[in-house]
């Protein structure tokens, strides 16, 4: 029985696809463009690519921050600013957030069943700080884990050796990471030596060399496992 949940947000939780969208249009209509829905998808497979830099140690936080942009700009021709836009996306993903689906209905079912709840989150602080609040969960979790605060980020074992150290009665054999990342969530899960969930609703190919202890297709079939 696993009493111990670790839960990550973006794509987890919280749908971070939809958030991306109102956040970049936000930020496009600042220096006049109506984004492409081409543009769109671009501009997720960069930010998705530059926030896998950053788990595997390539990048700083504010590298893939600006990066992003610039790759972005550089890419479709125009010449914005980077870090302005950078700007005006964060205050704009802070401001917008959606459930996945199952994702509240979860929530309420752990806490009904007495289990701890943790967040651990690669995400800015400012950002998922100020969605949690927006959605009304922020007093829902026993605690919340964001990289920006411990230094170091998923998947890197000392991560999670944080996050443990500050978890009352910790025990590995009871607890769990649910995540939608292989190589954020499960990866580090499986370095930190505790059971893992990967939450695949699209049904990705998985990896040979990250396996995860479970993988589930709906949120509500994780209370089958613990």
């Amino acid at each position: 029985m696993y009493n111990i949940v670790f839960l990550d947000l973006d794509d987890t939780i919280f749908d971070f696809g939809y958030a991306e969208e109102h956040a970049l249009r936000t930020a496009f209509a600042h220096i006049g463009i109506e984004p492409t829905e081409a543009q769109m998808h671009l501009f997720s497979e960069i930010n998705d690519a530059h926030w896998k830099r950053l788990e595997r140690g390539e990048l700083t936080r504010r590298e893939v921050q600006i990066g992003r942009f610039a790759a972005f700009f550089e890419t479709i021709g125009i010449g914005g600013d980077a870090e302005q836009a950078n700007r005006d996306f964060m205050n704009a993903v802070g401001e917008s957030f959606r459930f996945l689906d199952g994702a509240e209905q979860l929530l309420k079912d752990l806490r009904a069943r007495g289990k701890r709840m943790y967040v651990v989150s690669n995400a800015s602080r400012s950002v998922q700080m100020k969605r949690l609040e927006k959605a009304g969960i922020l007093n829902t979790f026993d605690g919340i884990f964001l990289s920006e605060d411990l230094g170091v980020q998923k998947p890197e074992r000392l991560f999670f050796e944080k996050c443990f150290a500050r978890v009352s009665d910790m025990k590995l054999d009871q607890s769990i990471i649910l995540g939608d990342s292989l190589t954020s969530d499960i990866l580090g899960g499986i370095r930190a030596g505790i059971a893992t969930c990967w939450y695949n609703p699209k049904q990705k190919k998985g990896r040979e060399d990250i396996v995860p202890s479970f993988e589930i297709g709906h949120l509500s079939e994780f209370l089958n496992l613990i």
